[in-house]
């Protein structure tokens, strides 16, 4: 119908599943697709994406309370790296920013 060749459609599902969290890129398209999904990190809209997605886990059952999402949030900054030059550049900072102010909040939590 749309006359994609197999490989068409390899690439296209590899990056698809590069986004998977962890992510995993095997190429340059991958590592582009990879950080447009998370380029909020390091963006100044960090926490209007992040409460969104803190309702969409509460939603589901997932997590029920901010203390257990900020705990989530520093865990998942601590351990993800921007994969081109480009947004290590642009947003590599203000994710640093991110996970300081997080680090502070997260600080004031009694040991789990």
């Amino acid at each position: 119908m749309y006359d994609y060749s197999g490989e068409d459609i390899d690439r296209i599902c590899g990056m698809i599943m590069a986004t998977k969290i962890p992510q995993s890129p095997h190429n340059y398209l991958e590592a582009i697709l990879c950080d447009a999904d998370l380029d909020y990190l390091g963006r100044d809209d960090f926490h209007q994406i992040g409460a969104t997605l803190f309702e969409e886990l509460q939603a589901y059952d997932i997590l029920d309370h901010l203390e257990a999402w900020n705990r989530l949030q520093v865990n998942f900054l601590e351990k993800h790296t921007f994969f081109t030059r480009t947004n290590r550049l642009r947003r590599n900072r203000k994710k640093q920013f991110h996970l300081r102010e997080l680090k502070k909040v997260v600080a004031g939590y009694p040991n789990p």
